[in-house]
Parts: C-alpha cells; sequence; structure tokens
C-alpha cells in the first residue's frame, strides 16, 4: 500500500500490526511487549504483561497483568512474523546479522518491543491513540473499507479454525477464558468469513508488497551499517 510509505517507522508499524494480524495479540498485549518476549530461534511470543492504555498519561506509560489468568501465554509465530520482526531489529539496533539482533534482544531484555525510530519520539514506546490514527488513515488512503485493528483477532481466530485448529487450541493461543468466547470468535458464517479474510488479505498483501518497496529503498540508501538510534527516557 503506498499510502503506508508516507508514514513515519514503516518497519514498526508494519510489524506491529502484523502481530495482532497474524499472531491474534491484543493491542494492549503487543504495545506491552518487551525485547525478552520475542523469541526468535524458537519462534515464540511470551505474552506476560499488557498496557493499561487507560491509565496513563502524556508522561507515564502503565503496565498490567494480562487481561486474565489464561491470557499469560506464548504464542507461536508464522514465518512472515519471524521474517518480520528480523526486518524491524535490524532497523531499530541498527544490526545486520541475525546473532547480533540475538544479542541485542539480549542487552534490551526490558526495553518496550515496539519503539519509535523517527522523529521528536525516538526510542519512545508507542501510544495507543498513534496505534489507532495511524492504522486508520492507512485504511482510509488505501480506498480500504473500513477495518478496526481488533478484527486482526477475529480473522486470526477464524484462519485457524478454516485449517482445523479445535476451538480449545485456538482460545489457548488467543487467551481466551473460555470456549463460548472461541466460538464467538472462531464460529461465524461462510460469508461472513469470507468477507473478513478479503479484506484482510488487502490489508496484508498490499501492507507488505510496500515495505519491500521501503526495504529496498533502505539498503540502497544505506550502504553502510547504520547507527543505533539513541533511547530517550520517559
Amino acid at each position: 500500500m503506498e499510502t503506508s510509505l508516507n508514514e513515519r517507522d514503516p518497519f514498526l508499524w508494519y510489524q506491529f500490526y502484523l502481530v495482532v494480524f497474524d499472531a491474534g495479540l491484543r493491542k494492549g498485549e503487543a504495545a506491552g511487549l518487551w525485547c525478552k518476549d520475542i523469541d526468535l530461534e524458537t519462534r515464540i511470543i511470551h505474552i506476560r504483561r499488557q498496557r493499561l492504555f487507560k491509565a496513563e498519561t502524556s508522561t507515564t506509560i502503565v503496565y498490567d497483568d494480562p487481561e486474565t489468568q489464561n491470557s499469560i501465554r506464548d504464542v507461536p509465530m508464522i514465518g512472515r512474523v519471524v521474517d518480520g520482526f528480523y526486518a524491524y531489529f535490524r532497523e531499530r539496533f541498527g544490526v545486520t546479522f541475525e546473532s547480533e539482533i540475538k544479542m541485542a534482544l539480549k542487552q534490551y531484555a526490558y526495553e518496550p518491543a515496539f519503539v519509535h525510530m523517527q522523529g521528536q519520539t525516538i526510542g519512545l514506546p508507542i501510544r495507543e491513540q498513534t496505534t489507532n490514527s495511524i492504522f486508520n488513515r492507512i485504511i482510509k488512503r488505501a480506498g480500504l473499507p473500513h477495518i478496526r485493528l481488533h478484527d486482526g483477532r477475529h480473522t486470526n481466530a477464524v484462519r485457524m479454525r478454516q485449517a482445523g485448529v479445535s476451538l480449545e487450541d485456538i482460545g489457548g493461543i488467543l487467551g481466551h477464558k473460555n470456549v463460548e468466547t472461541t466460538q464467538i470468535y472462531a464460529e461465524i458464517t461462510p460469508d461472513v468469513k469470507e468477507k473478513a479474510i478479503r479484506k484482510i488479505d488487502d490489508f496484508n498483501q498490499n501492507y507488505q508488497s510496500n515495505l519491500s518497496t521501503v526495504n529496498q529503498s533502505v539498503n540502497h540508501s544505506n550502504k553502510s551499517e547504520p547507527q543505533k538510534h539513541s533511547r530517550k527516557e520517559i
């Protein structure tokens, strides 16, 4: 999606939204990830906390326990999510090799996984208002039908159900309290399923295509290894 190229931090936003759509994380869970929660070797995301957006102010970041006990979980990553994290962390840490990325993840273990890499907010955690406004702007500029960010979890559940994953396993991955909640997510009519999946496919394909364009541009213009971004305290 060409409109995404107009946004700052394309690697950041692509990966953040991908974690919601392809891994099924809640928005607060994704924003609450620390670097130590991303295990690229085992392809697992460890959910141990969430951001409590409603309690935050312009100068505070608030973490809380996950929504329920079932929300404390380990979520498997598909290849596209793993690849996206490698691209994002290469850009964030200014490194090239996978071994360097893994070392950086250990060095910054207790730092937020998703931080700004450009502009005046460089090094600072993302905010809920920003995640919503950028997502809505990308969708609108691309001329796509209205999609809520939370729809990513629903579509993730539908895809797993279509692939034959049991409701119990889907609920475990999504962190649902009971199977009834999972049924609401995954057991919907075929027409609704197809419509939802077409929307998300359009979004993901367009966004991924343009991320590749950004990646090629970055590789072409930055022949030398980029410098690490400084971190600001908040």
